[in-house]
């Protein structure tokens, strides 16, 4: 058996049988996501390496509390974890939000947004790009409307009701 042609499943089962190997083969395989998720925040490169050490725990944490039978991938999990994990750094922190001052709307394209996640049915139904954006914004990333208001320079009565726009879509789907 090649421990490095495991899935991430196997490879926890065998964390859990207190591998270290295999830790380390999960943890070098997040690595480089974790840092371009950190990138992702505009996290200024002064405080990288400590977002990054901290998330690199958090995902330690998220090995040994990934439950499979909730339903949800690992890396969704993790995902999910490790992206609450930087806006709290961000809200701990005496960082000035988004350092290089790009407040803009960025406009994603379609190769960009529409990637191999379970986002990518929720994406599909809004034509509007304000709309994908804090769909995004708010169920990939787990942003509150006000981080997205400020990161995107959008009132905030707007982006809350582009927020019941899409849940009312979302229910009327049954995705939500």
């Amino acid at each position: 058996m090649n421990i490095y042609n495991l899935n991430d499943y196997e490879l926890i089962y065998l964390i859990r049988d207190y591998n270290e190997i295999a830790l380390n083969l999960l943890l070098k395989k997040y690595m480089p996501y974790i840092r371009a998720k950190i990138y992702d925040y505009n996290v200024s490169h002064k405080c990288q390496d400590d977002f990054f050490q901290e998330c690199l725990m958090t995902l330690h944490d998220a090995i040994y509390s990934f439950n499979e039978y909730k339903g949800a991938s690992f890396y969704t999990y993790m995902n999910v974890i490790i992206s609450r994990k930087i806006i709290r750094l961000y809200k701990a922190s005496n960082i000035p939000e988004f350092p290089d001052g790009n407040l803009e709307l960025k406009v994603y394209d379609n190769t960009s947004l529409y990637g191999n996640n379970y986002f990518d049915e929720g994406l599909k139904l809004f034509s509007d790009d304000i709309d994908r954006i804090i769909y995004y914004e708010t169920y990939h990333y787990g942003l509150a409307p006000r981080m997205i208001s400020l990161k995107y320079n959008i009132d905030i009565k707007v982006i809350y009701n582009k927020i019941q726009k899409i849940k009312k879509v979302l229910r009327q789907l049954n995705i939500d």
